[in-house]
């Protein structure tokens, strides 16, 4: 497989005739290449002819009208298009290319799994125009990420109405950096304890999450849902004691959990002797990312009695400015020679 260089791809008179016929390639990056109109039309008659094997198409920091957008959607509705992957960040998308980009994602044509709508202004009428997307028993769609946008209380209402329809497919949601507070995931969590919701990742750095919304976040990891793996709270004000609320879900039976990040959550060592009841409770744990934290020395001994624990199962803990590695090392492995350990990389 030859690799196709920008400035190659952006000659609109050959593009077409030598990428089909010399070239077989299932990834373009075309980001910041200020595309213009004309060379949508191409990316779009390339996407349509039955001679293409692009899967993966990058289209980033071109601010693209909505004419440009709604050539590349021709394409992707074509019954010849394979585009698994497409990433439109950093454009600015107004309503009228959100309603054309989502109607060719309920084509039944379409086969996009994967979207990527960071930094495009997105705002709550935006997510009323992509729900209808996630409940269409036509769509591909597994994975969506919407962060850096002006999606808020309406937006999430919206979001979640789709998320909670028996069609929804959708697997990976990423919400971060934006203002969602309290209101927000409140109703974030109602959709997750919701049966019909199907998500495995939900991504929630940097969302200004108050205190107590920890607690409605326990109640859903306590819930009988099978679905959630995968939670993302980095950047968010946590403090031990929301954590302490937090891990009261997390050493539920029903807790599903495999990968939590606290990373920049302003924790210190006085939450660590209730993350390591975490660690010797929660079994389906296999990741905790705790970096750029203040839990010093301390709080990484006491997270070390939790690795200790006969039931761990932890696989791969971030921590950051704490114990030596020599000194992890020692103490876990001080642990596991009473009892054999599978082996977990710190």
């Amino acid at each position: 497989m030859r690799k196709i260089s920008r400035q190659f791809l952006l000659n609109q008179d050959c593009l077409p005739a030598i990428s089909l016929k010399y070239f077989i390639f299932v990834f373009c990056s075309l980001a910041g290449a200020n595309l213009t109109d004309e060379s949508c039309k191409t990316l779009a008659s390339i996407l349509k002819s039955s001679n293409s094997h692009v899967t993966e198409l990058y289209l980033g920091f071109n601010n693209l009208g909505d004419f440009g957008v709604n050539l590349i959607c021709d394409g992707l509705s074509d019954p010849h298009c394979k585009l698994e992957k497409l990433n439109l960040s950093h454009n600015k998308l107004r309503n009228i290319g959100m309603k054309m980009l989502c109607d060719s994602l309920t084509s039944p044509h379409c086969k996009l799994q994967m979207l990527r709508l960071d930094r495009c202004e997105l705002t709550d009428e935006s997510c009323e125009t992509l729900a209808t997307v996630v409940q269409s028993q036509n769509s591909c769609l597994q994975k969506l990420y919407l962060s850096n946008n002006n999606i808020g209380i309406k937006g999430v209402q919206r979001l979640c109405d789709g998320l909670t329809h028996p069609n929804c497919s959708l697997g990976k949601l990423d919400l971060s950096y934006n203002n969602l507070g309290h209101s927000g995931v409140e109703l974030l969590c109602t959709g997750l304890g919701n049966p019909d919701c199907k998500l495995k990742t939900i991504r929630l750095s940097n969302v200004h999450i108050p205190e107590k919304t920890y607690e409605t976040l326990a109640f859903v990891l306590q819930s009988a849902n099978p679905h959630l793996k995968e939670l993302d709270l980095s950047n968010n004000n946590i403090g031990d004691s929301a954590v302490e609320l937090l891990c009261a879900g997390l050493i539920s039976p029903n807790c599903k959990l495999e990968k939590l990040s606290l990373r920049w959550c302003n924790l210190t060592d006085r939450c660590c002797s209730k993350l390591a009841s975490v660690l010797s409770t929660c079994s389906c744990l296999r990741e905790l990312e705790l970096r750029d934290n203040d839990l010093q020395d301390s709080g990484a001994k006491l997270l070390c009695v939790g690795l200790q624990d006969t039931q761990c199962n932890l696989q791969r803990l971030g921590t950051q400015n704490t114990l030596s590695d020599w000194e992890q090392k020692s103490d876990i492995d001080q642990g596991r020679a009473a009892v054999p350990r599978p082996s977990r990389s710190i």
